[in-house]
């Protein structure tokens, strides 16, 4: 089995995936301004991931290359939120175009390995696709400077 960067020689057909299945569509609640304490977390475990979601007054400044952390405008992700696999049909609006594009093509110009591509999870909006974890948020649900508040969202595998 190849990827676009590794060469792997073995039995297994399939490269392993770091991503734990999705099987499902799973309700995600955000806080918002009227239940919660700025910087405070909610914390929500679901299939295989540890999401944790905080609001905070502004985006931090030395945010770091986690791929797993994303900043949103809190007034543009729509409350409440899904996590779930793609579907085919899916479009997404990457950060930094203008339009839309299929979600396949994305994931093929991402590097995305075949074998992963139906447990990349997504995070989904009112809006549409806000977030293909782990690789890129969308252009409508980022956070912009004239936001008065910030959504830092972060994916970690859960703890069994």
């Amino acid at each position: 089995l190849s990827t676009y960067s590794e060469l792997l020689l073995g039995y297994d057909p399939h490269y392993p995936c770091p991503y734990p299945p999705l099987i499902d569509n799973y309700s995600l609640e955000f806080p918002s301004s009227n239940t919660s304490t700025l910087n405070e977390p909610s914390v929500t475990n679901i299939a295989g991931w540890r999401i944790s979601a905080r609001l905070m007054s502004s985006m931090p400044k030395n945010i770091g290359e986690d791929p797993f952390t994303a900043w949103f405008d809190s007034s543009i992700v729509n409350h409440p939120a899904s996590i779930r696999a793609r579907i085919a049909g899916d479009r997404f609006q990457p950060a930094g175009m203008h339009g839309e594009q299929k979600l396949q093509d994305f994931m093929v110009n991402s590097k995305i390995p075949r074998s992963w591509r139906h447990q990349v999870p997504l995070l989904i909006c009112k809006s549409g696709i806000a977030w293909v974890i782990g690789y890129r948020i969308a252009e409508w649900a980022r956070f912009k400077s004239e936001a008065t508040e910030c959504l830092e969202v972060s994916f970690r595998p859960a703890v069994s």
